[in-house]
């Protein structure tokens, strides 16, 4: 559930209980102040829980230039309404505040890596908001997110991009950095313990490299978390790893690492990580295979208390989709895989221990995804457009709306310059900071 700055951004929300195909959104939101422009990354990350979908926009200009922003949306029935937009408390020139973001029942945490400078190098921090109900329990429209703590690295630790990645469940938060490209990386714990957050308990895989960039990703679920290091070498150069932690009364300590079978250089196996109930699933978004589709995704399971790897899951079909694995959502028995070009998500289920490709969640052309998530009754897809032609400023995001009518003598001409497709028409496809929402039944 958990779970760069090109131009515009779109994230989608899915029925995802159709069989098979593609599948179109069942709902387009865009922020309250869309018109303030484009280029805010706006769906660069995301994550769903609930009645909760928080969205981040980690190069918003509205405090400091790409300070960030993220969103917070509550679901009203079968829609979903924007509930409040997020900032730090302290906000910096390119903090990058929702480069990352996670939320669990009434917490939500934001990944700063850019937050503060060191030798030019953003220190990080990761930002703590508790929901706060202000009204009945049943009525989320006046609950409101209030700011609880931030997180840090230790004091000998800073430089290091913290929030880089962020993953929370229960009582645990974990939080990934990446000092700069290349770097070994690191990943911190953060524990509740009734009345504040403790920590942090710095994790280190056994087997550390400089290169590797551990903690690139990170996922938690109860005591086991998994943070990807996507280029440690593993069958050759730069395939990566991923770990398993296991949380006990002593922290966490390594339980087991993961490599792809028939990985191969650069796959960047573990750039992306994902774990369940009883399961772990790692993104290779450059493994390359057959079918005319680039990157997967590994499933293992544990069995008497060693991980085995189990499927490797791509599009059955020839696709133009590349980077597959490049997101990752897990919900229960379903997986969604995010990719980038082409359909932006692949749903899968399990049928007969067998992973089977269920849906896609096809977005519109020229569109590059960026993150997904899962939960229950709604697929959230998250993705950015390539600017097209001359840039495109969305000055007067009423008129955009307007252009949305059918094509008929009333359309002013000026809705021309929002046809980004270029292809004669203005329609949900050519709208820059949309999130697609798709729903089940």
């Amino acid at each position: 559930m958990y779970a760069g700055r090109i131009a515009c951004c779109i994230v989608g929300l899915l029925s995802v209980s159709a069989p098979v195909w593609a599948l179109d959104p069942v709902q387009i939101l865009a922020p309250s102040d869309a018109a303030s422009g484009y280029s805010e990354g706006f769906g660069q990350s995301v994550a769903i829980s609930g009645d909760w979908l928080v969205i981040g926009a980690p190069y918003d200009d509205e405090l400091e230039y790409d300070a960030g922003a993220a969103y917070v949306f509550r679901r009203s029935g079968a829609q979903w309404v924007e509930q409040q937009k997020l900032y730090d408390l302290s906000p910096s020139w390119e903090g990058g505040f929702g480069s990352s973001v996670a939320i669990d029942s009434d917490w939500i945490v934001v990944g700063a890596p850019g937050i503060g400078v060191c030798a030019g190098c953003g220190i990080g921090s990761g930002v703590l908001f508790r929901r706060d109900d202000r009204g009945t329990p049943q009525d989320l429209s006046d609950d409101y997110w209030l700011y609880a703590a931030a997180l840090h690295p230790p004091p000998s630790h800073l430089c290091c991009k913290f929030g880089t990645s962020v993953a929370f469940h229960g009582d645990s938060i974990l939080v990934g950095s990446l000092r700069g490209e290349f770097d070994a990386g690191r990943a911190y714990a953060f524990e509740w313990n009734g009345k504040e957050w403790t920590g942090p308990q710095t994790i280190v895989p056994l087997e550390s490299q400089v290169g590797d960039e551990f903690g690139s990703s990170v996922s938690l679920h109860g005591f086991l978390g998994v943070i990807g290091a996507k280029r440690a070498d593993g069958v050759a150069d730069q395939t990566g790893a991923a770990y398993v932690f296991r949380r006990t009364q002593d922290g966490w300590s390594q339980e087991a690492r993961l490599i792809a079978s028939d990985g191969e250089d650069r796959d960047f196996f573990g750039g992306t990580v994902r774990v369940g109930a009883d399961m772990v699933v790692i993104g290779a978004r450059n493994n390359r295979h057959c079918c005319g589709t680039r990157g997967a995704a590994y499933v293992f399971i544990p069995e008497s208390g060693i991980w085995y790897e189990r499927s490797k899951v791509f599009p059955n079909t020839p696709t133009l989709s590349t980077d597959v694995g490049w997101s990752l959502g897990i919900d229960g028995d379903r997986l969604l895989v995010g990719a980038t070009e082409g359909p932006k998500g692949y749903l899968f289920e399990v049928s007969a221990d067998t992973w089977v490709e269920t849906a896609m969640l096809d977005g519109p052309a020229d569109y590059v995804a960026a993150a997904v998530a899962i939960d229950r009754l709604f697929a959230v897809v998250g993705s950015h457009l390539y600017a097209v032609g001359e840039a495109f400023d969305l000055v007067d995001f009423a008129q955009f709306q307007n252009c949305l009518t059918p094509p008929s003598e009333s359309v002013p001409p000026t809705c021309k310059r929002f046809d980004l497709e270029r292809d004669d028409r203005v329609d949900v496809k050519d709208l820059s900071l949309l999130l697609l929402t798709f729903r089940g039944p």
